[in-house]
């Protein structure tokens, strides 16, 4: 088979690994590292599909394809260059600020290219031509995703599969696609095929546009800076039904979040849930303990600190939880009250940070008392780890499974991350941040050594 002929089956296949990798064996053959990159990409994304992130090939593709990229990265990504980003060995998505020459177009149809962001020039709006809609309702076969920004800080993703249809529509009366920066929806007939919106506190005001006129097909919704009445207009908006992933901020979240007891839940289908900024903890707890959604979700991302009540909360109602991020100050009491729990056994992904008040930091020893097989990434900050902690931080045979480990200002010290570094349980390691600790240039090589594989931040 021609060269030409794989690649036209990487274009009629985009979501398939195979005809990628047969490709690759075509250019290995004529010794094109190009060849290369596909076969550890599409490694790599098959073990993060498949959550088998903790094996040595995981770690393995991981670090040839970041010694790939370094070495030839800025002629893969040509013509696009910091704009584009690669993924199972090709360019997946391009930011682009049209009018588009027909030259970009026409790189950009030889592509399989998955997402596509369109952004205004710096204080202009975004608008498309009708050449620029034709393109991409009639030729841009493989984009699963085209996203829609503005200088003012809004930004909608619109369901390609759909919104191929209502462009054409677009073309056909010869109109063009206009994105107000104070709008926070594109004109109709695009709000209908609308995934994603994401708000800034400058596009909060136009929040009632959002609650009116977004379709059910809206799954994911970002508003930061929504006030208490604006909250609750978008409360009983059913653009909400549909949402998978919500982040919001401030005393809105708990009015948002609130389910009446007697009435169906505002968010049936939700799956990942962030409370940003400044939050009320005590009614942020009971906006929770009243969601009927609760039972669902997969990720929580809160600005609060570890509480009693909210892990009680977890512990009996979260069932499918995780990841769990909490960003406020955590100290040993509230920890061992987590680790007495069935919690920490389920999640993932955990991210916590301690105190530097009164009590002074928290001790990781009770952590390390858990059971923590699932855990995949760890991430703590402001912890206290001692020698002693350190050294028993090493002989944690719970800890198999990480693959990503941050320990931020936690007090480290070369003695310290030389007993991690002699841990038999610690080797699947990819990703090390140990930032913010009093470790020397030698040890932090002697890190490298440790772990070659491992992106480390010292």
């Amino acid at each position: 088979m021609s060269e030409e002929a794989l690649y036209a089956a990487i274009l009629a296949a985009p979501r398939d690994d195979e005809p990628r990798l047969v490709y690759a064996d075509l250019l290995l053959e004529r010794g094109d590292p190009r060849g290369e990159l596909i076969v550890v990409q599409c490694e790599r994304a098959r073990c993060e599909r498949e959550r088998t992130r903790r094996t040595a090939k995981y770690r393995s593709a991981v670090a040839r394809e970041r010694a790939l990229v370094a070495k030839h990265g800025i002629q893969w990504l040509a013509p696009f260059k910091r704009s584009a980003t690669l993924r199972r060995g090709f360019i997946e998505s391009v930011e682009l600020t049209p009018p588009v020459l027909r030259p970009s177009w026409d790189e950009l149809a030889r592509l399989p290219l998955e997402r596509l962001l369109l952004k205004p020039a710096p204080g202009s709006t975004l608008s498309a031509t009708r050449g620029d809609l034709a393109w991409l309702a009639s030729r841009a076969s493989t984009i699963e995703t085209v996203s829609l920004a503005s200088t003012s800080g809004v930004r909608v993703d619109l369901d390609w599969s759909r919104a191929r249809e209502a462009l054409l529509g677009i073309v056909e009366t010869d109109r063009t696609l206009a994105l107000d920066p104070n709008l926070a929806l594109p004109s109709a007939p695009l709000h209908e095929v609308t995934q994603r919106v994401e708000l800034t506190p400058a596009t909060t005001a136009r929040v009632g546009d959002l609650a009116l006129r977004a379709g059910r097909s809206l799954t994911s919704l970002s508003v930061l800076g929504l006030g208490n009445e604006d909250a609750r207009l978008l409360r009983d908006s059913p653009a909400l039904r549909g949402l998978l992933d919500l982040s919001v901020d401030g005393e809105a979240a708990s009015i948002l979040l609130e389910d009446h007891p007697r009435a169906p839940p505002r968010l049936p289908l939700l799956q990942k849930l962030a409370v940003r900024g400044r939050s009320l903890g005590t009614d942020l707890v009971r906006a929770l303990a009243t969601m009927k959604s609760l039972p669902g979700l997969l990720s929580l991302d809160l600005t609060i600190g570890l509480e009693d009540s909210l892990t009680d909360l977890l512990a009996r109602r979260a069932a499918k939880l995780e990841e769990l991020t909490l960003r406020g100050p955590t100290h040993d009491a509230e920890l061992q009250t987590l680790v007495s729990t069935p919690l920490p056994r389920q999640l993932r992904h955990l991210s916590l940070v301690g105190s530097e008040g009164s009590y002074g930091p928290p001790s990781i020893r009770p952590l390390l008392g858990a059971e923590l097989s699932r855990l995949e990434t760890l991430r703590l900050s402001k912890f206290l780890i001692g020698d002693s902690n350190a050294e028993a931080m090493s002989n944690t045979p719970s800890l198999t499974s990480l693959v990503e480990l941050s320990l931020t200002s936690c007090q480290l010290t070369d003695v310290r991350v030389r007993a991690l570094a002699r841990s038999p349980h610690l080797g699947a390691i990819v990703w090390l941040d140990l930032q913010n600790n009093n470790i020397s240039a030698s040890t932090a090589r002697d890190m490298a050594s440790r772990w070659p594989d491992a992106e480390i931040l010292v």
